[in-house]
């Protein structure tokens, strides 16, 4: 059980950026009439986001099963 939480927390970063993306691919095909910059920026926003979640996730299992006696 703990190892499938460790894999879930340490992958969820990769997880959250292929789901920006997706989002992104969907709002340029979605629409140009609101230009491409706040695309661009919002896509960056959702990248950071989900790379510092992802990696804090990953930090804070790596530390409960190092306290546990961990995988």
């Amino acid at each position: 059980m703990k190892k499938i939480i460790y894999r879930l927390c340490l992958y969820s970063h990769v997880i959250v950026n292929y789901t920006a993306i997706v989002a992104l691919a969907t709002v340029i095909v979605w629409d140009f009439s609101y230009g491409f910059v706040p695309k661009i920026v919002s896509f960056l926003f959702w990248l950071i986001g989900g790379v510092w979640l992802g990696f804090n996730m990953a930090l804070k299992a790596n530390r409960y099963l190092s306290e546990n006696k961990g995988v």
